[in-house]
């Protein structure tokens, strides 16, 4: 998925996923039933998908996801895909790391 990730006060951190074709508005992609994120707090980048210790399904295009004020200052790593529970075939390639610092 095209992925935008902002931080907020409250270690916020929000996500809005859209397909190619769909540049003006959130989308999941037609063969999907959501995004699936797998990440890691810290100061250290996981070196892939399989290397984070939290993952999380959203049906929707639009997510947060609530950190603790206590990792302020530090990076949330996240990788993101297109989901299908159904086929998992038709689940999609994993993204390239995002990050972004947590705010308290």
């Amino acid at each position: 998925p095209e992925v935008k990730i902002s931080a907020g006060p409250g270690a916020r951190i929000d996500f809005v996923c859209r397909v190619d074709s769909d540049s003006t508005r959130a989308s999941v992609h037609k063969y999907a039933d959501g995004v699936e994120i797998a990440y890691a707090i810290g100061t250290v980048p996981p070196a892939s998908p399989k290397a984070t210790n939290l993952k999380e399904f959203f049906s929707t295009a639009k997510f947060s996801i609530k950190g603790d004020v206590a990792d302020a200052g530090k990076k949330l790593y996240a990788y993101l895909r297109w989901k299908n529970n159904s086929n998992s075939d038709n689940s999609g390639p994993w993204s390239k790391p995002l990050s972004t610092v947590i705010f308290d």
